[in-house]
Order: structure tokens, then C-alpha cells, then sequence
């Protein structure tokens, strides 16, 4: 998305698409704009659903799919029934030149097991009861897919992906960041996938 002042500097020419749902992208240039924020990289809003032909619109807005791309998976997985899940992979490595990266909030293997939604509902209805408006607070998770879908680091490797997973507790640790408070056994249910692709697909 959008990179602030603190963030380093772009390579010459970057381009940040942006694809989400137009009132998404809409709410975020008012805010950015009401703090006189600018981005640092050449930042192109792509203003459409992913059960759309993103890709068409991606290149409409000027993506050159023959260039290395680094793709931003994050949030967005367990939103999508596991069929859409794999066209969103199939058609992020159509769209890569080879060297394209990715990195992918992904689930771990227990992410969607019964315990761990158990705990997660527990948490939820204890900050509800502590919160002023606890009854105005939304749940994820009635928006989510709770089916069986392919592991993600399984998936790009069949496809020509070079790949690494990390749980993202890992990974906060190596940034030096805290958990957050209540986090239930001290362990977060994700993990960061990241990919190089090595090779084009040919199916």
C-alpha cells in the first residue's frame, strides 16, 4: 500500500499497485490526504474485487507483467473459499516475470482446528466485555472460509516458488517486536511465507 516519510528509499521507478475494493481505497486516500501524506514510490490505486478479472485491470492500470514483481499477500486468505485461494495464486504466477517475489500471511497448521477457534471466540467475548462498545465489535471470523485448502509454501514450491516459512511470532522476535497482549500460549497462528520464483511454470 502506501509508503510513509520513515520508509526507505524505493528503487528508481518503483510502482505500487494497489488492488482492493474501491470504498477500501477510497477511505484510505481521504485519510492519507486529510494528514497531507504522500508516498515515496509511484503509487497507482487499483480499484477492483478479487472475485473480478483483476488481472486485466492490473494491466489496464499500466503493470508489466514482464518486469519482476514483489507481491503482497497479507490479511486476505482466510476471506477466500480455498478454489479462489489457488486462482489467486495461479494468477499472481502467471503475472510474474521470473525473480518475482512474494510474501504471504499464511495459515499454520492449526489455525483453523476447533481448539484454536475456541480460544480465539473466548478472547474475543472477554474484549467485548471490556470494551465500552464490545457489542459494536465485528468478528472476523463469520466473514471466513473454514475449509480444507493446500498448505501455501506446498503450493508455490509445486509452481516454480523457492521457498521459506516462518511463524510469525518468529519473525516479530527477529524485528524486535512485542506480542501482542493476551495472545494465547505466546504463539501467533500464522506464518510468513516468502518466495522467489525461480523459473516459469509451464503446468
Amino acid at each position: 500500500g502506501w509508503v510513509f516519510s520513515t520508509a526507505p528509499p524505493w528503487v528508481h521507478d518503483s510502482v505500487v499497485f494497489e488492488i482492493d475494493q474501491p470504498q477500501v481505497l477510497r477511505f484510505k486516500e481521504e485519510v492519507l490526504a486529510a494528514h497531507r501524506v504522500t508516498p515515496k514510490a509511484r503509487h497507482v490505486a487499483v480499484a477492483v474485487d478479487l472475485r473480478q478479472d483483476w488481472p486485466k485491470a492490473l494491466r489496464d492500470a499500466g503493470f508489466d507483467p514482464t518486469e519482476p514483481t514483489a507481491w503482497s499477500v497479507e490479511g486476505l486468505l482466510p476471506y477466500l473459499p480455498a478454489e479462489a485461494q489457488d486462482l489467486l495464486f495461479e494468477r499472481i504466477t502467471e503475472l510474474s516475470a521470473r525473480d518475482s517475489r512474494i510474501g504471504v500471511e499464511a495459515f499454520s497448521a492449526g489455525f483453523f482446528s476447533e481448539d484454536h477457534l475456541a480460544r480465539r471466540r473466548e478472547q474475543i467475548a472477554k474484549m467485548r466485555a471490556e470494551s465500552d462498545d464490545g457489542h459494536d465489535m465485528p468478528d472476523p471470523e463469520q466473514l471466513w472460509y473454514i475449509e480444507d485448502r493446500p498448505y501455501v509454501p506446498d503450493w508455490l514450491s509445486e509452481h516454480c516458488w523457492e521457498v521459506a516459512a516462518l511463524p510469525s511470532d518468529d519473525l516479530m522476535a527477529r524485528y524486535h517486536r512485542a506480542m501482542p497482549a493476551g495472545l494465547t500460549e505466546g504463539t501467533m497462528s500464522t506464518e510468513f511465507v516468502e518466495g522467489i520464483l525461480t523459473e516459469k511454470f509451464s503446468g
